[in-house]
């Protein structure tokens, strides 16, 4: 498998909503699903009548993979990239003898604590945050760096739907300058390559996301994709990570795994609920469909774990809604 890196640029702000919240327009977050933007990606395809099926065959077959858009950084060191902190338990506190009171249990508890709240943290910054869950005599006074990707905003909007006009407020992210998101996707045959940078890059125009009929989600690629490898030390380092397949596993794309039967007592992950509306054919108003769950990026394995396509049917609308739930890992490992 070959990996690329994709650059995506906001030209507008973006709502990136999150179901389990309630999928209130006030709530969003910083990261869009690979389940969410193959959905987006086929429906563009659809749009432009591309065979959207072979899309969808390269992806099964495990010819072609992607991650879910995280943030980048461009800063005087170069090009920083940045996942989500892994969901993950380290070592059990109780069999280390080196902890004697209960002063020293509650202080490491509330680093670890700490270092495993969510967000993100640049790769580069992986390994040590790795070795401090695993040793607890190791210091957690290490800083992390921590970056300003977007602003929060909110703004009002006025639905004229009905008699009366109805206020509600919508809250959305705008970018830094130095700042964007990224995906890598992968790829068995280079000819794939040209064909799905084309479709991002139309897809770019139509936007991600929530509110894009008022302009939001609007993107365009920062350059032409490159292979992983040549786009600085965070990229090499995400790539070697990406080919590590043994010792733990942290998903960077959400996982809907065949059965919870393949989990074992050593995984930590958590749920994430995905719910939402799709738009009817015939009538032009939206649907609510089914609910489903997957295993949340960051979420920690023992090995790999395969998940899914879903396909997904709701009633009144003539097509298919297909997700990508079958994930993609980096091995996180503590070298020493």
């Amino acid at each position: 498998m070959k990996y690329y890196l994709f650059l995506l640029n906001f030209l507008t702000p973006v709502h990136f909503g999150n179901s389990g919240l309630g999928g209130m327009l006030e709530k969003v977050e910083l990261a869009y699903g690979a389940d969410e933007f193959f959905s987006a990606l086929t429906t563009e395809a659809a749009n432009l009548g591309l065979n959207v099926q072979n899309i969808i065959t390269d992806l099964e077959n495990c010819q072609i993979c992607h991650s879910s858009l995280f943030p980048y950084w461009q800063g005087e060191d170069g090009l920083e990239l940045y996942v989500p902190r892994p969901i993950y338990r380290g070592v059990h506190m109780e069999n280390d003898n080196k902890l004697k009171t209960y002063e020293e249990v509650k202080e490491l508890a509330t680093k670890l604590k700490k270092l495993k709240k969510g967000g993100f943290i640049r790769i580069s910054e992986m390994g040590n945050l790795i070795k401090n869950l695993n040793n607890p005599c190791r210091s957690l006074d290490e800083k992390y760096k921590t970056r300003s990707f977007a602003v929060a905003m909110t703004s009002t909007h006025v639905n004229l739907r009905y008699k009366k006009p109805l206020p509600y407020n919508v809250s959305s992210y705008v970018f830094s300058q130095d700042a964007g998101m990224y995906f890598i996707l992968g790829v068995e045959d280079d000819s794939k390559l040209k064909e799905l940078s084309d479709l991002v890059s139309s897809l770019g125009m139509t936007g991600i996301g929530g509110k894009r009929s008022s302009g939001y989600g609007k993107f365009e690629l920062l350059k032409q994709p490159e292979m992983l490898s040549h786009n600085g030390n965070d990229a090499k380092e995400l790539e070697k990570m990406l080919n590590q397949k043994d010792g733990m596993q942290m998903n960077i794309a959400p996982v809907c795994p065949s059965s919870l039967d393949i989990l074992q007592k050593e995984d930590v992950y958590k749920l994430k609920k995905c719910s939402g509306f799709v738009w009817q054919d015939d009538n032009n108003n939206m649907t609510k469909r089914n609910s489903f769950y997957m295993l949340q990026d960051g979420s920690c394995f023992g090995k790999r774990i395969e998940g899914k396509m879903l396909k997904i049917e709701v009633q009144g609308v003539s097509h298919s809604i297909y997700r990508n739930c079958k994930g993609m890992y980096l091995g996180v490992n503590d070298d020493e």
